[in-house]
């Protein structure tokens, strides 16, 4: 081997170093610390030192203890050749490796918000994605697991012991000499995701432009781990995606659409953002994920309320795609899945996911008092709809529920159809025929509900409320007008048998119709 050739691998060296894009290089100048700058300049001096060996040893100037002709590289340009390829083996693993010195970390969040506020979100991603993901996830998988704290407030001005003092010291010291250690790793991961991916200006910038980074972080989400991720995340994460009406969370609830009873395998493979929260419910319900979506669809029917009848929700239902233009529709969607997959698995840890349901129905009924529709009772208006498709909900859930024997989520079932019943009886522009046809159905479900061991609890629940949809109710209420006449006009034919009735039409009467004042042998 030549000098030539020494020098030519030295030029490669730097050549891929300079070829290296402004913001890559200044992402990979951070991953070198001091003793890096010190092993790359002793070995350029050394690849000069033998390049040149005989012009140096010519004027004395070499070290006796490097005389070559005892060692197994008989040329100087031997050991030239070597050091070069480390070095190049070497900056190559520092551009791929996922490390960095603790003393870079301040400089490194700087380098990261400046993309932010450049915009450069697809650059960040990549970053983020090779150097710090895969930390990031093993971060929150192996932190502890959370365990109530009672006594905080009183421990809180303890001080700390010689020991604690000692593992700090320790820690730190380890921070310092080894960025390739597992507690250095963990302190970077746990940073950039307080810092940089739960900064509300990065997922405001990358929720729609990249939408599955999030979701796979999601998924380890856990209530098992709340202590190692930024619990209102995922949250902001789904305000952003509702207010562009994000085209892929719409793709996979209208997947989720096609499965009234629990979705297949496939779909948790297809659809990861819907994914990320349901194949282990406990996410959903520890990042209280249905408060972007309730808070969305409440926030837009109150700013539609303001255009009148210009409103498009005004308009005649002709499609459910007309639909899919209201966050509104994603919220009630998104709420049909929470549900079904609740009832599906059994989750009995939650009891607030129908809590904006009937906020969303009592906020269209207002705006039907404030802007009373034309034509209310021939015309099916898109708010007409959207309550429709609302109840329908509820009934397949309390369906649902009650095959799946759930252990109380239809007594939510039952108190928030309750009080939207309370609130579409009273609402004198919501269509009699409409009052009268859920009521009819209601009754319906409950006479064809499928009987197991828990069926009779339900059923007592579901009496309560078809005798009182509502504490608040008064005996002048519309309700009762209404469920007089459904009674009147109820099929009871299919629910006697040799002129008997069947032992649930029985109890239907002897438990609702009755308290009610209604004649329970009427038109038998």
């Amino acid at each position: 081997m030549s000098v030539n050739d020494v020098i030519v691998l030295l030029t490669l060296i730097i050549a891929i170093f300079a070829l290296i894009n402004e913001r890559n290089r200044r992402h990979l100048l951070l991953k070198l610390g001091t003793g890096d700058y010190v092993l790359f300049s002793v070995a350029f001096i050394a690849i000069n030192y033998f390049v040149y060996y005989e012009s140096f040893s010519g004027r004395g100037i070499y070290l006796p203890f490097l005389y070559f002709k005892n060692f197994g590289f008989r040329q100087p340009r031997h050991w030239a050749y070597c050091i070069s390829l480390v070095s190049l083996l070497y900056l190559g693993y520092k551009i791929w490796a996922p490390y960095f010195f603790y003393s870079k970390c301040e400089k490194l969040l700087v380098f990261y918000r400046q993309q932010i506020e450049n915009n450069n979100i697809s650059f960040l991603i990549e970053l983020l994605e090779k150097y710090h993901k895969g930390d990031i996830i093993r971060y929150i998988d192996r932190s502890k697991d959370f365990v109530e704290d009672r006594d905080w407030w009183e421990r809180r001005l303890v001080q700390r012991t010689f020991r604690e003092k000692a593992k700090e010291r320790w820690e730190k010291g380890v921070l310092a000499l080894f960025p390739f250690s597992p507690l250095s790793r963990r302190m970077y991961a746990q940073t950039i995701l307080s810092n940089i991916i739960a900064d509300p200006a990065f997922v405001s910038l990358a929720a729609n432009e990249h939408p599955y980074f999030f979701a796979d972080l999601f998924k380890h989400f856990k209530p098992a781990k709340r202590d190692a991720f930024p619990r209102e995340l995922i949250q902001s994460y789904f305000r952003e995606l509702l207010a562009a009406k994000n085209f892929w969370l719409k793709k996979e609830l209208i997947d989720s659409e096609k499965h009234d009873s629990g979705q297949p395998g496939w779909f948790f493979k297809d659809n990861r953002i819907l994914s990320a929260l349901f194949m282990d419910l406990g996410v959903a319900d520890i990042n209280n994920v249905w408060i972007p979506f309730g808070e969305a669809a409440v926030n837009e029917i109150n700013e539609e309320r303001f255009k009148g009848l210009a409103s498009k929700l005004f308009q005649g239902f002709i499609n459910e795609q007309i639909l899919w233009e209201f966050k509104t529709y994603y919220a009630v969607q998104f709420l049909k899945f929470l549900l079904i997959e609740a009832i599906i698995k059994g989750y009995t840890d939650s009891h607030f996911w129908l809590y904006y349901y009937d906020r969303i129905t009592e906020n269209i009924l207002k705006t039907f008092d404030t802007t009373p529709p034309d034509n209310f009772e021939r015309e099916i208006a898109n708010y007409h709809q959207l309550v429709e498709i609302m109840v329908d909900n509820l009934l397949l859930w309390l369906k649902l529920s009650n095959e799946r024997a759930h252990p109380g989520i239809y007594v939510d079932i039952i108190r928030c159809l309750g009080s939207m019943l309370e609130d579409i009886t009273r609402s004198p522009y919501y269509g009699d025929r409409r009052k009268l046809q859920i009521l009819d159905t209601l009754l319906s479900r409950y006479c064809r509900l499928q009987e197991n061991a828990q069926t009779d609890q339900v059923k007592t629940v579901l009496e309560n409320m078809l005798r009182q949809p509502s504490a608040t109710m008064d005996n002048n209420h519309p309700y009762f007008g209404y469920m007089a006449t459904v009674w009147q006009q109820f099929d009871k034919i299919p629910h006697r048998i040799n002129g008997q009735d069947r032992p649930y039409f029985a109890r239907l009467k002897a438990n609702v119709i009755t308290p009610l004042g209604l004649n329970p042998n009427l038109n038998v």
